[in-house]
């Protein structure tokens, strides 16, 4: 689902891409000082669906990505098979500073805190 939101965001920014450009030039146009055209049909409908697909398709794609972070994993066969060969506590160990480091507990016991 969240997928498609986002996809239909991105599609609507993309048709934004082509049509906002073009109401802005007819937009510009209408409000020049000298020699201004009055705003066309078409330049309105450009303008119109322009700013529309502009907000809607980004407002549309944030939706969609928050969603998509913001879900919970879908689990996984590989979990599965894990957890029935391991069961369901964790597979990690407790990080043990002395073991990955033996010098560690010679500068510990040098400054009297072991």
């Amino acid at each position: 689902m969240t997928s498609v939101i986002t996809a239909v965001g991105l599609i609507l920014l993309f048709v934004c891409c082509f049509s906002l450009p073009e109401g802005l030039a007819a937009l510009s146009q209408a409000a020049a000082d000298h020699g201004g055209q009055p705003l066309t049909e078409r330049g309105w409908v450009m303008t119109i669906v322009g700013f529309g697909t502009l907000f809607v398709g980004g407002i549309l794609t944030i939706v969609g990505v928050v969603l998509r972070r913001t879900a919970p994993p879908e689990p996984v066969a590989e979990d599965a098979l894990l957890e029935e060969q391991y069961g369901s506590e964790s597979v990690m160990n407790e990080y043990d500073p002395l073991e990955l480091n033996p010098n560690y507990r010679i500068r510990e016991q040098r400054r009297g805190r072991r």
